[in-house]
């Protein structure tokens, strides 16, 4: 749809050689069509053997619809109505453009150092996030990791670290407690890779012994960079209901020994 109040329109020179009516928008939402007005457009430079244009853009926002999957092509028609001086209609000129949407993919895997800890013990885990780039390949944005600690283990909130190798990736929040993991990292590029590592102590609580303990990292991520109303997340709860498959998660289970 269009982004009402985008639209801009330039002569591309410093002293103009034509002259322009005012830009307006007409915007009708039913028809998703956009009308723009230029009023009478004045040539000063006819029969100079150069042909003389001006510019006008406008932005349009990808919509998250059902229709609109990754890969999914948009063609987009314009079309230029106008009269000569004499108010007689000139030829007609249309002009489209063909747009291919792409999505982010990412894919998290949970591993830990030590899968038979004893009670009291660290153990350390690593999760690693890519970016797998997917059939249709895009930057993705606004990583939330979350992972809730299930009972028997208590997370060290000063462990929490990032791994970002060769990419520019940071944590852009951190809110972890000893409950639960809870970081957001600000983009992740295309075939990159980054890793989340922490450390959580197993309770020495004798009931835990012979406990096994599951616990669960989840990923979401973002389309678009920040708050925006019209991008897809990992969250059905927001704006897209169901269509926002932005996410993914991945386990690892413990089993807690007692202490020889």
């Amino acid at each position: 749809r269009f982004d009402l109040g985008s639209a801009m329109l330039d002569t591309g020179q410093s002293n103009p050689l034509i002259s322009l009516g005012s830009l307006i928008e007409n915007y009708d939402t039913g028809l998703n069509l956009l009308t723009l007005d230029l009023g009478d457009v004045v040539n000063t430079s006819v029969n100079d053997g150069t042909d003389d244009t001006f510019v006008i853009t406008y932005n349009a926002i990808v919509e998250n619809v059902a229709t609109n999957q990754g890969g999914t092509n948009l063609t987009n028609t314009v079309t230029v109505d106008a009269e000569d001086v004499n108010d007689n209609p000139v030829p007609q000129d249309t002009s489209d453009e063909t747009i291919s949407l792409v999505e982010p993919e990412l894919d998290i895997q949970k591993a830990a150092d030590n899968l038979m800890p004893t009670l009291g013990n660290p153990v350390n885990y690593t999760l690693t996030i890519t970016n797998t780039g997917g059939p249709f390949p895009a930057d993705a944005f606004d990583i939330d990791v979350l992972d809730v600690l299930p009972a028997g283990l208590v997370l060290d909130p000063a462990t929490v670290a990032l791994n970002a190798f060769a990419t520019d990736t940071v944590i852009a929040a951190n809110t972890s407690t000893a409950s639960q993991l809870a970081v957001q990292l600000d983009h992740l590029n295309i075939g990159e890779t980054v890793e989340v590592t922490f450390t959580a102590n197993v309770t020495t609580d004798i009931a835990f012994h012979d406990a096994i303990i599951i616990n669960t990292a989840n990923l979401e991520w973002t389309s678009t960079p920040g708050d925006n109303p019209d991008e897809r997340t990992g969250d059905p709860n927001d704006p897209g209901g169901g269509l926002n498959d932005h996410n993914d998660d991945d386990d690892e289970t413990t089993t807690v020994l007692q202490p020889q």
